[in-house]
């Protein structure tokens, strides 16, 4: 009997680390967006 290997380059196992990067991606530019938001509205240093 031949037994099957799962597949590790699944459609799961790609839209996961795509789906990461871009919440990562979305949390950076707010985070550098909104420095700099408070540095030009409160006259921050």
């Amino acid at each position: 009997m031949e037994t099957s290997k799962p597949q590790l380059w699944s459609k799961n196992f790609i839209l996961m680390p795509l789906i990461t990067f871009f919440i990562a991606l979305t949390y950076f530019l707010t985070i550098t967006s909104i420095a700099g938001y408070a540095m030009d509205g409160f006259d921050g240093t």
